[in-house]
């Protein structure tokens, strides 16, 4: 006589397993949904609009996560040896030590691409005193997810006398599907000696140690950033600082780095102000003394 009792715990088993396995995907899926389909945020936390926040949210995940995950497929085939920028210049030539890689959006000009087929801009005051100010102590670079057609336009206009070395494009990023990450790896120059300025942290999802975060410009005509960054990046190069991400390090701990970096000016301001101050007293007493010294003899 045949056993047919053992048959449906076998079936009962596999069907357990199938579940149990079925249910470890769908927590496995759930969980890089959440992870990767999270709206991005900038430096600041606050949530950056995308062309998915008007859609329904689990659409918005869903899609996001999708984008993402084509992202690292993709990462795994690009070359790790490209070069996005020539070698550095050999003497004679003038070669600066350290290199400045700047977003174009909202941190040098406000642009308006709401026309169809038209993109205006709106250049951010004291641009041209920043670009000069550190021409002499920064190979600069503009670094931006915007279209080629769109940069060379504009940097025709905000820089005149051709102080900007390179313009790198949107084809020069990596696309995450949310975000355009910008590769410093790539651009064939030192790491320690590289400053990033931007407004999204996001953009350097791969070398958060060379951001100085600024906060987004919203193209008001009262805005006078630039001339404190222009100091802040001035007194690196003339400290002849060896490796910057230390610097950019400690500023990252603050909500507004340049805030905290007039704080400090001030501060120094005023204590050289005081020694000026007690030195002078100093040289006002020795002369009363000199000339008392003279009468008596």
């Amino acid at each position: 006589m045949i056993n047919t009792m053992r048959k449906p715990k076998k079936i009962n088993f596999i069907k357990a397993s199938a579940i149990a396995l079925g249910s470890s995907f769908v927590c496995f899926g759930l969980s890089l949904i959440l992870i990767f389909g999270a709206p991005e945020h900038n430096c600041h936390g606050e949530k950056i609009e995308d062309d998915l926040s008007d859609k329904h949210i689990i659409k918005q995940y869903i899609v996001r996560t999708c984008r993402e995950l084509d992202f690292y497929v993709k990462l795994i085939q690009v070359p790790l040896n490209e070069k996005l920028l020539p070698d550095p210049l050999d003497y004679p030539y003038l070669q600066p030590k350290y290199t400045l890689v700047l977003e174009l959006t909202d941190v040098l000009v406000h642009l308006d691409c709401s026309y169809v087929g038209e993109c205006k801009f709106k250049k951010r005051p004291l641009l041209d005193h920043f670009l000069q100010t550190l021409s002499d102590h920064y190979e600069i670079i503009i670094y931006t997810a915007e279209q080629g057609k769109v940069v060379f336009s504009i940097t025709d206009v905000i820089d005149p006398k051709h102080i900007i070395a390179y313009k790198l494009v949107r084809g020069t990023t990596h696309f995450t599907g949310t975000n355009h990450v910008k590769k410093l790896n790539d651009l064939n120059r030192d790491l320690s000696k590289i400053i990033c300025v931007d407004w999204n942290a996001k953009h350097l999802k791969y070398n958060p140690e060379n951001l100085l975060c600024v906060k987004q410009w919203d193209g008001s005509d009262d805005d006078t950033s630039l001339l404190d960054l222009a100091m802040f990046l001035k007194t690196i190069a003339e400290n002849g600082i060896e490796d910057v991400r230390e610097v950019l390090q400690h500023y990252s701990k603050f909500e507004d780095p340049m805030a905290e970096f007039r704080k400090k000016q001030k501060k120094l301001i005023e204590e050289l102000e005081e020694h000026a101050a007690a030195k002078k007293v100093d040289s006002q007493f020795k002369k009363l003394s000199k000339r008392f010294k003279l009468r008596r003899d």
